[in-house]
């Protein structure tokens, strides 16, 4: 209970669980390196040997680091607690909590912690067979202290059970024995690690070998077998070629940082580490920037020394995460980007909690495929160079020779001169080795780095703007092209000759240029034409009916009127009613507004679009409503009549010759009106203001073009 309130258990089973994250052992080992390594601890020398104690094969860390005090030890073997910072731009590789717990019981099922201090030394226990053996609920991290200088125990409540359990599961079985361990740690400070109870594979092996190679330390891996069923394949071993590093945990080591800060010795002999960007030759550089990132990332492409271990390196805050992953042309079943090797340190990528890959986000994907096509670019500018496609004849030696410094205090990289043989370098080499007298010392700073935040690539794409150009450019057809080849051999054109034929195409270019210009306004100009010719056609076609239907009502009044009148009030008009109905296809009808000025009864014509058609006013023809019915007559249909129903002619008087009149005074003003709107939307037409006939025959004209389908819609 704390504050009242259960605490979380975690059971024991899951530190089995936890640790199988982990399928490539190796990756277990780097969890515990990187704990070295990490500026809490900050070792600037971690060993790693086979140890036999108890009659038990134990695997043995030891580093030179800042060692933990009581309460660090406690946190390292809990779950979740990093309190890792960056200091002095060493950036921390761990920032999960876990590595130590996953990495530990990944090779073994027990863990015995062994750490120093200037003020106390402390043991920590970590063991899935005490858990065991006590049935545990929960995980329990027995932690015993000790002053540094009287190595008197600091009592604690839980001192006594911690010793007891320490003793009991593990092979130091007194507190003297658990003192004596210390004498391991050289200096004053550091942490040991002893992993026992290491895991086995199917057959009783342990996974790893410590047999093949005295100086190093293998994975034990299993030949894969063919199993088809053919007779000569049955149980052959399947040939697969796989990098050094995922057998060798030394070359596994000597590539496992960016740039190897502390010095690694395994089963005593010292890990050359390299600088894997200075380890190349044709050594090229080259960005990725993408909007998302604040500063370009540098990459460094070039060929490998070892020709099947090629791809791109992934590193994350100096430490490898992903190594010889194929990219873009690399993926192919082909020789092509065989043997380049690309470099990168991604720190805006999140690896995932093995930190043997990254999550696979859109950044991700994103910066594999701009990799993809840097490499391109450098796989291609390269061969085209020499018009190879195979890298047989490359030279495989680096463009530089560096090593590092034996002295723990200095552990800097110097560039030796060229013609130096790194094979013939002793096992420790100090600075005052180095031919170069400006760093020979180990006070002297190292050789300054290339700027990261580079803004462009080393090297010309020539290959890639060569493209580029085949592209775009325009290929004369295949007889051109053998007349041209034809031609060789005649001289070449002088300067002035090149400057004339260039000026000549510019200015067929302004030629094309303007010819475009004018045709557009052609084209322009053309489509208002086109809306005035169907304006024009609209209104011929309304006016000619409005003519016919005139005709035939005066042909009708002349031949046999049917009229009515009555005699109306002396307060009221007489009124006629004139009603007109034609049997012609309907028309779309013509909108019209008021026009507003001095003249209020006028009326302007406007097309169905809604746009004003700029004609003269038509006046306003006033008529007196009258009573409308149909009458029996060919395609116009005219009847009189009267409010009181009389059908007799004569009974009209004066009243119907009054009417004749305003008919023939209203065609009048129409067909004039007809021909300023015709003089206005068609300047070819030129008509009369006297022969106001001629309106008749142009409409007819037009309606029967319409009819006859010889006016085009365009």
């Amino acid at each position: 209970m704390e504050k009242g309130v259960r605490l979380s258990k975690t059971s024991p089973s899951f530190l089995h669980a936890n640790s199988t994250s982990h399928t490539w052992i190796f990756s277990a080992i780097a969890e515990l390196i990187d704990n070295a390594y990490d500026p809490d601890c900050n070792a600037s020398q971690l060993r790693i040997d086979k140890r036999i104690i108890g009659q038990k094969d134990c695997l043995i860390f030891i580093d030179n680091g800042n060692g933990m005090n009581p309460d660090k030890l406690h946190k390292m073997l809990s779950f979740g607690f990093c309190e890792k910072v960056e200091i002095k731009g060493h950036k921390p590789v761990g920032h999960y909590g876990n590595g130590f717990k996953s990495g530990s019981m990944r090779l073994g099922r027990d863990a015995i912690v062994f750490t120093k201090q200037e003020d106390t030394i402390s043991v920590g226990f970590l063991s899935q067979t005490f858990l065991e053996m006590t049935n545990a609920e929960t995980v329990l991290t027995p932690i015993v202290t000790w002053d540094s200088k009287s190595r008197q125990i600091l009592h604690a409540p839980d001192t006594q059970g911690s010793i007891d359990a320490i003793t009991m599961h593990s092979f130091f079985h007194s507190e003297k024995e658990l003192l004596d361990e210390f004498q391991a740690i050289s200096g004053q400070t550091g942490t040991e690690i002893i992993i026992f109870n290491l895991k086995t594979s199917s057959d009783g092996m342990l996974e790893l070998d410590f047999q093949s190679k005295p100086d190093d330390i293998m994975n034990l891996e299993h030949e894969q077998m063919d199993l088809n069923t053919t007779a000569n394949a049955v149980n052959r071993p399947v040939v697969e070629h796989k990098p050094e590093y995922t057998r060798s945990l030394r070359e596994y080591c000597s590539i496992l940082f960016l740039k190897p800060r502390m010095k690694i010795i395994l089963r005593g002999s010292k890990v050359k580490t390299k600088l894997i960007t200075k380890s190349l030759s044709e050594t090229e550089s080259d960005v990725y920037r993408p909007t998302w990132l604040k500063k370009t990332m540098k990459i460094i492409f070039g060929f490998s020394p070892q020709k099947q271990d090629y791809g791109i390196m992934l590193y994350h805050r100096n430490r490898l995460i992903k190594a010889y992953e194929k990219v873009g042309c690399q993926k192919q079943n082909n020789p092509l980007g065989v043997g380049v090797v690309g470099v990168a340190e991604v720190d805006f990528l999140e690896p995932i909690h093995n930190k043997q890959d990254f999550n696979k986000t859109a950044r991700y994907n994103a910066c594999i495929s701009a990799l993809g096509r840097k490499l391109d670019d450098y796989w291609n500018e390269k061969m085209s160079a020499d018009g190879n496609n195979t890298t047989v004849n490359r030279s495989q030696k680096p463009d530089w020779t560096w090593v590092q410094c034996d002295n723990p205090q200095c552990l800097k990289w110097r560039r030796l001169p060229d013609g130096v043989d790194d094979s013939n370098l002793p096992d420790k080499w100090y600075c005052y080795l180095n031919p170069d007298p400006t760093h020979n010392r180990c006070d002297i700073e190292e050789e300054p780095e290339d700027e990261n935040d580079v803004s462009r690539a080393s090297y010309p794409k020539t290959y890639k703007k060569q493209q580029k150009l085949k592209k775009h450019s325009y290929q004369p057809p295949q007889h051109v092209q053998q007349a041209s080849s034809s031609q060789d051999n005649k001289p070449k054109p002088v300067i002035k000759e090149l400057e004339r034929a260039n000026r000549q195409l510019m200015e067929a270019k302004r030629r094309e240029e303007e010819q475009g210009e004018v045709f557009m306004k052609l084209m322009r100009q053309n489509k208002k034409v086109e809306k005035k010719q169907k304006k024009l056609m609209q209104e011929a076609r309304r006016v000619k009916l409005l003519t016919s239907q005139s005709e035939a009502l005066l042909a009708s009044t002349s031949d046999q009127p049917s009229v009515s009148s009555r005699n109306e009030s002396s307060d009221k008009k007489k009124t006629y009613g004139v009603n007109i109905t034609s049997k012609a296809p309907a028309r779309p009808p013509s909108k019209r507004k008021r026009h507003e000025g001095e003249h209020s009864d006028a009326i302007i014509m406007t097309s169905d679009d809604g746009d004003n058609l700029p004609v003269s006013k038509i006046p306003k023809i006033e008529r007196e409503p009258q009573d409308v019915k149909p009458c029996n007559q060919t395609g116009v249909t005219t009847t009189y009549a009267g409010s009181n129903g009389a059908q007799n002619p004569t009974e009209l008087g004066s009243g119907y010759l009054e009417e004749i009149d305003n008919l023939k005074r209203d065609l009048y003003n129409l067909r004039r009106n007809v021909a300023e709107l015709l003089n206005f939307l068609s300047p070819d037409v030129k008509i009369d203001s006297d022969n106001l006939h001629q309106v008749d025959a142009i409409v007819d004209d037009l309606n029967k073009q319409n009819r006859m389908g010889q006016v085009e819609e365009v």
